[in-house]
């Protein structure tokens, strides 16, 4: 994407440039140089074109094996047995631990936008907050084999790196209850700050994939057809 986007600029710069100056020459009545300009002009302007076609294409192969591969992981976390214990989900993080990542590392970073914002938006909201739960868990993935080989069994330390990890899996969220009690003269108001882990990390980056995401893949005429 890099390579055609800055090929892109470069050439509408010249043909914005050419284009000018055949201009300024026409004025002048120098027919040679006009002529040169206008050639150079219409052989910019038509790479313009052939640049602006292969950046849609790069971008959407781009965008789409991000796509997929941010789904295929998104899909195992969602299958995660919060509910069991913890030798299953041991082997759920040592199963997770060996999903090859490096299509998907490959394919963040081989978006170069036009919009800045994109990339941006892509990492703040996508990228780093599931970048985020791998890295956790890759830390204590070597942790976990021991245990599991019995090398290294201890539960409480166990399910010390499993909290960790969930709560990664988890967005602690803070909003402010009110509550009023009355008297004859006045009112006294107290507020109360509640932390709620309710609303799922794996939740919030679906919701963005298939939003804004898709939005910028696909355009949001053709969101409808997903």
């Amino acid at each position: 994407m890099t390579l055609y986007r800055n090929c892109l600029g470069w050439t509408l710069f010249i043909s914005f440039i050419s284009l000018l100056m055949a201009f300024i020459l026409d004025c002048f009545g120098d027919s040679v140089w006009y002529d040169i300009f206008i050639g150079t002009f219409s052989s910019g302007f038509l790479t313009v074109i052939t640049s602006w076609i292969g950046y849609l294409r790069e971008r959407n192969r781009v965008m789409e094996e991000f796509y997929e591969e941010t789904k295929k992981m998104l899909k195992m976390l969602n299958e995660y047995p919060f509910d069991l214990n913890i030798d299953k989900k041991i082997d759920f993080f040592l199963d997770f631990s060996k999903f090859d990542i490096s299509y998907w590392n490959r394919a963040y970073g081989d978006m170069s936008f036009i919009c800045p914002d994109s990339r941006k938006y892509v990492y703040n909201k996508i990228y780093s907050p599931m970048m985020d739960i791998i890295k956790t868990l890759n830390s204590h993935s070597d942790n976990f084999r021991r245990h599991r080989n019995g090398t290294g069994t201890n539960d409480s330390v166990m399910e010390s790196y499993i909290a960790e990890i969930e709560m990664k899996m988890h967005c602690n969220e803070e909003y402010v209850v009110e509550h009023v009690e009355e008297y004859p003269e006045y009112k006294v108001k107290h507020e109360h700050i509640v932390k709620s882990n309710s609303s799922r990390s794996v939740d919030k980056i679906s919701k963005e994939l298939n939003g804004r995401f898709y939005d910028i893949m696909c355009g949001k005429s053709n969101k409808k057809g997903k």
